[in-house]
């Protein structure tokens, strides 16, 4: 089976330097780097953060909700609208535009991309 030509034709990614490369390269204390270009934070999850997955790591065997019922009532709440006019989900900015691109345009269709706007990964630092 092979993969489709545009898929062929795509830049691969080039993940950001290690903590440990860029330690190395410009003689640093790796403890001393924070990589914001990763979006890495350099504080580490919150407290919250660590509750909740403490509280649910009893279930990390199953599937999580799928419809995120409380989720999307309390954004339709916060942003004045019908719960029926939220969509949530997809991991980041970058899969959401690419899921609606794909639902949405198709073949011929003439779309608008303002400037600035997410970049091809091959326009990105790598660092």
């Amino acid at each position: 089976m092979k993969a489709r030509q545009i898929v062929e034709e795509m830049d691969s990614y080039v993940p950001g330097r290690s903590q440990d490369e860029i330690a190395q390269d410009f003689n640093l204390k790796k403890e001393d780097i924070i990589k914001l270009g990763s979006n890495e934070n350099p504080w580490g999850p919150s407290p919250k953060a660590m509750k909740a997955i403490e509280d649910e790591i009893k279930s990390i065997n199953r599937y999580p909700e799928s419809q995120l019922h409380e989720l999307v009532a309390e954004v339709a709440k916060y942003s004045g609208v019908e719960s029926s006019q939220v969509i949530i989900g997809g991991d980041g900015a970058d899969e959401i535009i690419d899921v609606l691109a794909k639902t949405f345009i198709d073949e011929g269709d003439e779309f608008i991309v303002p400037l600035p706007s997410y970049s091809k990964q091959s326009d990105r630092n790598p660092d």
